[in-house]
């Protein structure tokens, strides 16, 4: 029968010296526990944390000098050294125990060691087979103690001077025994030392310099195990009081609060920093541009509005109606509601009149614009409706025009294939300068302070043509057409394009249609021959230089090969052949230079004259002046 117990604190503390006391007679095998209880039973991982604390607290009872060593210790309890290692920091967190670390260090075998001192070290097999064998071709040697005993043992043999090499009977390189009696002195010398898991106690000892030489060769290591000495803590006691950490609702309702011992707090700590999350990398980006932006004078523009009308997101920028951009499979419409209610009324004549009629230089579109097709709404493709607007805004504000400079940030939407690469919106950087006698210069000057600003200062600023782009005004100054490799193609197509569409109308004659697009072709090919040139990573003669030594060399390899010739008089003919072959071309080049370079530049320039030449002269058909605003 089970003794009465106390009330109150009174009756924990003699369960928890009960427990104690069961746990220690049931390791010393003199009672029997019995766990069938379930309505008391303790988790596993629990109940053996706590043998364990009443074990090493059990350990120090004997007297105030009473101490044990942590890895002893767990080989005497047959347990893990680590879980009574933290058995024995949670009891020194409360002060029932000291523990003063230290570390003991021994030496043990590799697997690569171990496996040495089950079949011998490579050298020495290698030397057994020589010797077994009476001698051995050295092409034999792998198939008779494997690769990689073979590649190992046989350099380490021929140090020692185990073995010796001479030419066999055949007159391949064989091997034969130098030093009878060999000993394999590595295996013995491992021996010891395989299998050693846990500090030995009597541990085996090696001189300093084969220790390193076997170390080095990775055949034996050093292990280290971190253990602790355990003695009696400022506040020892035969059983553990767990204090308690939390002021629990429980504890509050039957009073066990008022006789509880609670753990210290630490007023003076630092509490784990509290997370208040992080910015998004695209609204990082985004908050970054916005402040280098308004630096630089710009003000944002309200682009809150992610359905516009297609009269601002098309019309107003003067892209036709019939535009393939305008269509289904690149832009999002919305079907409800499905037309915009409102716009600048006057606005919106002057806009269509210049689509159906032209104006200031331009004769316009000349195809129908339809009400209807304005006022469709759609996700905007561009934020560039917005500068529209504010445009518009700009022009009309009360007082007249004033100088602005306007930027925005903001996803647009295109009805796009999903890819890695691609979705169905982005978000589009835009700004604008409005203001009286602006040039490319304050353009490329606003482009390198923007990007000096996020650490971009390399810049090379390019001319390109895009055909989406609006129309500039035509200027004389047409020298790009020979001094840039990327235009003249692109002006000849575009040249060649409106042939095609003038002949097509009947406003030019076949013949006349025809000679044209011959000097055009003409014309394309010096071109097509100028960008190969000016783009080509390697000098044209270099390359050719490269190709004609390759192809001497080729023709050389069969002589080479068939031992008719020595190499070095192969080589010698080589290169007196290619210096031939490359003066001779050097020559050709140096007089073919002027007559491939200058009529090309000579070309460009006379065409350069005959166009605006022709743009002059607004009789002849080919040159109509919608393509003099268009084209130059």
């Amino acid at each position: 029968r089970a003794p009465a117990l106390p009330a109150g604190r009174g009756r924990h503390q003699a369960l928890c010296a009960a427990d104690a006391t069961s746990a220690r007679a049931a390791r010393c095998g003199d009672v029997a526990i019995d766990h069938s209880d379930t309505s008391t039973k303790k988790p596993a991982h629990k109940s053996a944390k706590m043998d364990l604390e009443a074990a090493v607290l059990g350990a120090l009872a004997a007297g105030a000098d009473a101490s044990f060593d942590t890895f002893a210790q767990a080989k005497a309890l047959g347990v893990n050294h680590q879980q009574l290692v933290g058995a024995v920091k949670s009891l020194s967190v409360d002060g029932y125990v000291s523990a003063d670390q230290a570390s003991t260090t021994w030496l043990c075998a590799t697997a690569e060691g171990a496996a040495v001192a089950k079949d011998g070290s490579p050298e020495y097999r290698v030397y057994a087979a020589v010797r077994d064998a009476d001698g051995l071709a050295v092409s034999a040697l792998e198939a008779a103690v494997g690769k990689t005993a073979a590649k190992v043992g046989l350099g380490a043999a021929m140090r020692e001077k185990w073995l010796s090499k001479a030419p066999g009977a055949d007159g391949a390189p064989a091997l034969a025994v130098a030093k009878p009696d060999v000993a394999d002195a590595t295996r013995r010398e491992l021996e010891p030392f395989v299998g050693l898991a846990e500090p030995p106690a009597t541990p085996a000892s090696l001189p300093a310099d084969r220790e390193k030489q076997l170390m080095r060769r990775k055949l034996l290591k050093r292990e280290t195990l971190k253990h602790f000495r355990v003695a009696r803590g400022a506040a020892y006691s035969a059983t553990r009081q767990r204090k308690v950490a939390d002021l629990t609702v429980e504890a509050l309702r039957d009073g066990s609060w008022k006789t509880a011992e609670f753990k210290a707090y630490n007023y003076a700590s630092v509490g784990a920093p509290v997370s208040g999350g992080y910015f998004q990398p695209l609204l990082k980006v985004r908050a970054e541009f916005r402040k280098i932006l308004m630096g630089m004078g710009f003000e944002e523009m309200p682009t809150s509005k992610w359905v516009e009308s297609s009269f601002w997101n098309f019309d107003a920028l003067f892209q036709p109606q019939s535009h393939p951009a305008r269509d289904a499979h690149d832009t999002f419409f919305v079907k409800e509601p499905a037309s915009t209610l409102k716009w600048p009324a006057d606005y919106y004549e002057r806009v269509k009149s210049m689509h159906v009629s032209g104006g200031a230089g331009s004769i316009g579109h000349r195809c129908p614009f339809k009400e209807d097709e304005a006022r469709k709404q759609i996700l905007r493709t561009h934020t560039t409706a917005v500068s529209a607007r504010m445009l518009y805004q700009l022009a009309n504000r009360p007082g007249g025009f004033t100088p602005q400079k306007y930027f925005s940030i903001d996803r647009v939407f295109r009805n796009e294939t999903m890819d890695s690469t691609h979705l169905c919106e982005f978000h589009q950087v835009e700004g604008l300068v409005a203001d009286y006698d602006l040039n490319l210069g304050n353009l490329k000057c606003i482009i390198r302070t923007f990007f000096a600003e996020i650490g971009i200062t390399q810049l090379r600023f390019k001319p390109a043509f895009n055909p989406y782009r609006s129309c500039v005004e035509r200027s004389r100054s047409a020298g790009w057409v020979a001094s840039s490799p990327s235009r003249p193609a692109a002006l000849l197509r575009q040249l060649r394009s409106l042939l095609v569409k003038e002949t097509a109308a009947g406003r030019l004659d076949s013949n006349e249609g025809f000679s044209s697009d011959t000097d055009i072709t003409a014309l394309m090919d010096y071109t097509g021959v100028c960008l190969r040139i000016f783009s080509s990573p390697i000098p044209p003669t270099m390359s050719r230089h490269g190709i004609r030594s390759l192809s001497l060399w080729i023709l050389a390899l069969p002589v080479v090969l068939a031992g008719s010739l020595p190499a070095s008089v192969v080589a010698v003919w080589t290169a007196t052949t290619a210096f031939v072959y490359l003066g001779i071309d050097e020559l050709g080049v140096q007089v073919e230079q002027p007559f491939s370079l200058m009529p090309l530049w000579q070309l460009c320039q006379s065409t350069q004259d005959g166009i605006l030449a022709a743009l002059d002269t607004p009789e002849r058909p080919l040159y109509h002046p919608r393509s003099a605003y268009v084209y130059s």
